[in-house]
């Protein structure tokens, strides 16, 4: 069986020696080269998002590097040299897997804590923090609001523009007495339009961004 290759993105669980939960969060392992003070062939960590319950040493906040090493999964901090921080575990080829975070130095190992790192969920949409797997949109409903939307944009702008370039606007509705507004009024009313019709075309375009498969 080959041995599946650690790089995309895990879910990170990390308790101190007390059992705390220090940090949790989402890490990808990507295949760019990092920097260190140890040798060896280390590659970059991305932290997508990550939280602390509790106060802890797990440097979640500084730039990590992971490594495979004789069957163990190395993560940590490389860029203190003799300070270094790492999380240690066997290599599972994939499977969710647990090792201890300790402390490397001219002192030798202490063991800090333990961690845990499973497989994250699937993104299934762009958004500003991190999606998880997700119910499928309603697509019928979702082009209906859409056409509206895009409909009543046009409209106020076309409405808009119309009023500004004639300096008259009929704001009656359906009272069956016309009441017109002229001149300067009409320039207001008109650049109100507008501005309701570009509201709206703002609302489209975040609803296709949130939409929009990442």
């Amino acid at each position: 069986m080959a041995q599946e290759n650690p790089l995309g993105r895990w879910d990170l669980r990390f308790e101190d020696d007390r059992q705390r939960v220090i940090v949790e969060g989402t890490v990808r392992l990507t295949a760019y080269k990092g920097d260190g003070c140890m040798s060896g062939d280390w590659r970059k960590v991305e932290v997508e998002w990550s939280r602390r319950p509790n106060a802890g040493s797990f440097p979640i906040d500084e730039p990590l590097t992971w490594r495979l090493d004789q069957g163990q999964l190395i993560i940590g901090r490389n860029g203190v040299c003799d300070g270094y921080l790492h999380l240690v575990g066997p290599w599972k080829n994939g499977e969710p897997m647990a090792g201890d975070y300790i402390s490397l130095g001219m002192g030798g190992a202490t063991t800090l804590g333990r961690f845990t790192l499973k497989h994250a969920a699937p993104i299934t949409r762009s958004q500003r923090g991190i999606a998880r797997s997700a119910a499928p949109p309603d697509t019928l409903g979702s082009t209906v609001v859409l056409a509206l939307f895009g409909a009543l944009s046009l409209g106020f702008i076309s409405h808009g523009v119309v009023a500004i370039r004639r300096r008259s606007v009929d704001i009656s509705r359906n009272s069956p007495t016309p009441i017109l507004r002229s001149g300067r009024d009409a320039v207001r009313i008109g650049i109100l339009f507008i501005l309701m019709g570009i509201v709206c075309l703002l609302f489209l375009g975040y609803m296709l961004w949130t939409m929009a498969p990442n």
